[in-house]
């Protein structure tokens, strides 16, 4: 995980009420998601990164260089470079402080996808 840690996501586009109920939730340890973040989660979860994409992904928010994750999947740098170039364009990032605020949205979205929760985050 990057060294911010994620406590919510919240959506701009819901109302000013539903936005505060979101708000104070999540800043009580509260983490649920609307159905329409859930729906947006699904659909864009599918059509974004392939499996070696999030596999260098989790190595990166693991704080491995990208040298050392050439060398954990026995790749060329270079093919390593251009998976993480087609993940930041994937997620619409341009630095690797947002690519690790990214990875950790996906990886909070995926925790709470497979816990007991009714409504993940």
């Amino acid at each position: 995980m990057s060294p911010s840690p994620l406590d919510g996501v919240l959506s701009k586009a819901s109302t000013l009420e539903i936005f505060h109920q979101e708000l104070f939730l999540s800043l009580n340890g509260v983490r649920q998601a609307t159905d329409r973040l859930n729906n947006q989660w699904y659909i864009n979860q599918s059509r974004t990164l392939s499996p070696t994409e999030r596999e260098i992904l989790r190595f990166m928010s693991r704080g491995y260089s990208m040298t050392q994750i050439a060398e954990q999947l026995k790749r060329n740098i270079k093919t390593i470079r251009a998976h993480k170039f087609n993940v930041m364009s994937k997620l619409g990032v341009s630095s690797d402080a947002g690519l690790l605020e990214a990875a950790d949205i996906l990886l909070c979205m995926r925790h709470c996808e497979t816990s007991n929760v009714l409504h993940p985050y």
